[in-house]
């Protein structure tokens, strides 16, 4: 967070409700459809469907993050960029947080 977003912003928290949403370092969860046994035979191809839309979703929150951050880091030429971490994993809250990849 910057000075200046700090003196403009001071009460105001939509800077940080749009940090934690545009956070891609923690494993979502996963949750099935209402009425969906465990036993269920299609229960890991949905599981996987899920996972995949919420994987594209999840990528698609680097183009946010640069929008967001757009002009706000001057790195010299030889500096490295720090790139945040991509988690595509999930969590499945009705097997005790099980992680699916």
């Amino acid at each position: 967070e910057t000075e200046s977003a700090r003196l403009r912003f001071s009460h105001d928290l939509r800077l940080q409700e749009v940090r934690r949403i545009l956070s891609s370092s923690y494993a979502r969860p996963v949750h099935l459809p209402k009425g969906m046994d465990l036993s269920h035979p299609e229960t890991n191809n949905v599981q996987q469907t899920k996972l995949h839309d919420m994987a594209v979703k999840t990528m698609a929150l680097s183009v946010g993050r640069g929008a967001f951050s757009l002009s706000t880091l001057t790195p010299l030429p030889t500096e490295p960029f720090s790139i945040p971490e991509l988690t595509l994993s999930g969590i499945l809250p009705h097997q005790n947080n099980a992680l699916i990849t």
